[in-house]
């Protein structure tokens, strides 16, 4: 098990998670969106299954991303992403920001957004689910 955060503060508040639940994981201080020379610098491996929640939405170049991670998954490997719905209604306070200052830099995704995004580096979709309503999103 492997996690990896840029902020110090959740590594350690993951690490004391960890630890008491008697998990054998490693964690590392990192920024996804250079996951490239992250994987190369630590060889991270590759994975069975990569949790990625409400990340990419906040990545200009997120078909890197997306190719990365797909180059972190064994075959037949699961990835279980979570990112907003392009199509949800807005909420006050709402804001897109085209420029990586810790706001969404997308409203969101479509399900043949994140196929488009997915699919051509070898990850099928198998499911895309909706959830949340406005009190969600505060």
């Amino acid at each position: 098990m492997l996690g990896i955060s840029f902020a110090p503060a959740m590594l350690a508040v993951a690490k004391r998670r960890a630890k008491l639940l008697g998990l054998n994981a490693k964690f590392i201080q990192g920024d996804l969106r250079y996951l490239n020379k992250l994987r190369k610098k630590n060889d991270l491996g590759t994975f069975d299954q990569i949790i990625c929640l409400e990340t990419i939405e906040h990545i200009l170049k997120h078909e890197t991303l997306a190719r990365e991670l797909s180059l972190m998954l064994k075959k037949g490997g699961r990835l279980l992403l979570s990112t907003p719905y392009k199509g949800a209604p807005k909420v006050w306070g709402d804001r897109t920001t085209y420029k990586e200052d810790g706001g969404h830099v997308r409203k969101g995704y479509t399900r043949n957004d994140l196929k488009k995004l997915f699919e051509p580096n070898g990850v099928r979709l198998v499911s895309v689910e909706y959830f949340g309503h406005a009190g969600s999103r505060f």
